[in-house]
């Protein structure tokens, strides 16, 4: 199937579904006939070519700068897992340590803005996409307004926003929105239930009912949509086809995305006992074809990309700053003592002090591919930089896909087996063929029902069709 020499983690490689294949490559994905494939399931000539002209074994280079910006390290939840936490509450309670109080200023801003505009000119770029992180970024509401406002006058394109949602009012919400906020991505730990047993408040209690709520509210008041982030572990697996139900009723799913996300162990004593196993594949699909059916939109599957906030040495396509204004090379580094790599002031240090320092998530054009194979030991000192193992993401990211130790990948919405063994693969669900719809150079791809919300509807994209060779177009939805 697979007839390219590229490393095994970004390899393109071809699906095959029920009724039709598919290739997908660092580019983007097309649908294939019959006849663009040899009888052992590779590429003909024609067909091989034909994608390469299309861009499809190549990754495009970002169009847009993306700056993460952490507003407020401070987070009013005590979830256990959080990658921020430096450890678990001693007590037993809801209020783990966590990394040290900090937030954004308008003096940082300024100094934000001017390093964004610096990186911004040494690659060419024009157009920047800012994201708010915290902890939580709206515990400083007036943080993220002044930064989109002045933004404005830097090159701002789009912003999204990271957080729990439970301080997220509707008038903020258009507040936000008017300025350039179009998305939100928002955490759920299982039904009700489950949720409001891990996703808890410091002061004590669930957050279940108020986070819907504010979505809902928020999802009427303004344009905004929200990326659903469905955290799975043993602790909820069994309540998230209940989840899935419950959103579907009190949500408008045209206005959501959803994926799902491995919940693990980053050194503060939250293990995930859950294991990869056939069924739990079989299960995975069927959660994303249920979401589907439902109304939701989904993530078009593809293989690894580079991360253009960290997957490049000195923040050549994007960068993190702390509210301190202190540069990281990713989310799960900002805010620790030890991790920094620069200042938004006086830009990245030499790469001779960065050494160890530099986490990414081991894409392509990645300066190191450390991933961390043992988890960290819980401590309130100063975290000391590897120097040679590597770093497993588990937290926050929004790019990260289930995974079990760096040791073995699954599609969650496809139910492959990243390993590419040789037996066969359990038979699959497939997602509908919605290929016509597709934009590869988005990452914001999805596939979902096509009923709009009202006047907030998307625009429909046609493929370039030639004979049964479905290539995607390259515009934006």
């Amino acid at each position: 199937m697979l007839t390219h020499r590229i490393p095994a983690e970004y390899r393109e490689r071809i699906l095959t579904g029920r009724k039709n294949s598919w290739f997908l490559g660092p580019g983007g994905l097309a649908r294939l006939g019959s006849r663009h494939l040899g009888e052992d399931g590779s590429l003909t000539p024609a067909a091989e070519q034909r994608l390469r002209e299309q861009g499809l074994f190549e990754v495009p280079s970002p169009r847009v700068y993306s700056l993460t910006v952490l507003t407020s390290t401070d987070c009013n939840l005590g979830c256990g897992y959080c990658f921020q936490n430096l450890g678990q509450d001693s007590s037993g309670g809801n209020r783990p340590p966590r990394i040290a109080h900090s937030r954004l200023s308008s003096g940082t801003i300024t100094d934000i803005l001017g390093f964004a505009d610096r990186q911004m000119a040494e690659v060419g770029l024009e157009k920047l996409h800012i994201v708010f992180f915290g902890g939580e970024p709206l515990l400083n509401p007036r943080g993220c307004l002044e930064l989109l406002i002045r933004a404005a006058g830097h090159g701002l394109d789009s912003a999204s926003m990271v957080s729990n949602a439970t301080l997220l009012t509707p008038a903020l919400a258009r507040q936000l929105a008017d300025l350039g906020l179009r998305d939100v991505q928002v955490t759920f730990d299982g039904d009700q239930p489950d949720h409001d047993l891990i996703r808890v408040r410091r002061s004590g209690g669930g957050t279940f009912e108020q986070i819907v709520e504010n979505m809902r509210a928020a999802s009427e008041a303004s344009p905004i949509r929200f990326s659903i982030r469905f955290n799975v572990s043993h602790r909820n697996r069994s309540g998230v086809d209940a989840l899935i139900g419950t959103l579907a009723k009190r949500l408008d799913p045209a206005g959501c995305r959803l994926h799902l996300a491995w919940v693990g162990d980053v050194g503060v004593g939250y293990a995930n006992d859950m294991r990869h196993d056939t069924t739990l594949a079989e299960q995975l699909v069927g959660w994303q074809c249920r979401a589907v059916e439902a109304g939701f939109a989904v993530r078009r599957p593809g293989i690894k990309s580079p991360c253009s906030t960290c997957s490049f040495s000195d923040g050549k396509y994007g960068a993190t700053v702390n509210a301190d204004g202190t540069l990281s090379s990713c989310w799960e580094t900002a805010g620790k003592p030890g991790w920094q790599v620069g200042t938004a002031a006086d830009g990245y240090l030499p790469a001779d002090q960065t050494a160890g320092r530099w986490i990414s998530c081991g894409d392509p054009g990645s300066t190191s591919t450390r991933t961390e194979s043992k988890p960290r030991t819980p401590s309130t000192t100063p975290l000391t930089p590897p120097s040679s193992t590597t770093w497993t993401r588990k937290g926050g990211c929004r790019r990260e896909r289930i995974c079990d130790d760096g040791r073995q990948r699954i599609d969650h919405f496809r139910g492959l087996d990243n390993r590419r063994r040789s037996v066969a693969q359990p038979e699959l669900r497939t997602l509908p063929d919605r290929s016509n719809h597709l934009c590869p150079r988005v990452s914001n791809d999805r596939v979902g029902r096509d009923s709009p919300r009202a006047g907030h509807g998307r625009r429909r994209h046609q493929g370039r069709c030639s004979g049964d060779l479905r290539i995607p177009c390259h515009g934006r939805i």
